[in-house]
């Protein structure tokens, strides 16, 4: 399991995770709580036993991914593995998303464009370690988040529709040399801009 201050995330990609429950559903029935099953599972997988660190980290990234509960695929993973139409997919990207705090938090912040460069900016913003810690991990956490965004679609619109993209009159926005943000006007995230904000005064008084 990833992780970068207190936020936790997969350490492999949703396509693959989905994958792996495509594989529960073909050959397990949906279902590996049975000891042999899940040792089948592991084994089916190309591993030694249930405890190898590969496998783990694949039955972790399943629950994480909200696609996997009591070794049991979930609703949501039974939709993307067959969405009778686009709206319930998009239902169910909405629950992957929500079900990791630091890709709910992103997605709040850039939505479905993601900036091309200084991405470790916003990992700052939201996780408040340092510079050197996002710029080290920022790459690997912006591709996994590229990689869910091409289950999302930009269009739709409906009951579940994804978290809304900051728009004139609900937004926040902050310029500061290189560093642009325009962010929903919402609790957390001014909290997010004044955490930054210290951050960055704590930062020149320490060069003083």
């Amino acid at each position: 399991m990833g992780k970068i201050g207190a936020y936790e995330y997969p350490d492999i990609s949703f396509s693959e995770t989905l994958k792996l429950a495509g594989i529960i559903e073909d050959k397990f029935s949906g279902s590996i709580q049975d000891k042999n099953f899940l040792t089948s599972f592991a084994s089916l997988l190309g591993h030694k036993n249930t405890k190898s660190g590969g496998f783990v980290i694949k039955t972790v990234a399943l629950k994480r991914y909200n696609l996997l509960k009591d070794n049991k695929l979930t609703q949501t993973a039974e939709i993307l593995l067959h969405p009778k139409n686009e709206e319930e997919k998009q239902n169910a990207m909405q629950e992957v998303i929500n079900s990791i705090e630091l890709f709910r938090k992103i997605y709040e912040k850039v939505g479905t464009r993601v900036p091309d460069e200084n991405f470790w900016e916003y990992i700052v913003a939201i996780t408040s370690v340092n510079r050197q810690e996002a710029i080290s991990t920022s790459e690997k956490i912006k591709k996994l988040y590229l990689d869910i965004l091409k289950y999302i679609s930009r269009d739709y619109i409906g009951e579940g529709r994804m978290l809304e993209q900051p728009t004139v009159g609900n937004a926040i926005e902050l310029k500061s040399g290189d560093v642009y943000f325009k962010v929903p006007r919402t609790a957390d995230n001014i909290d997010i801009i004044i955490n930054l904000l210290n951050k960055w005064k704590s930062e020149k008084k320490e060069k003083k």
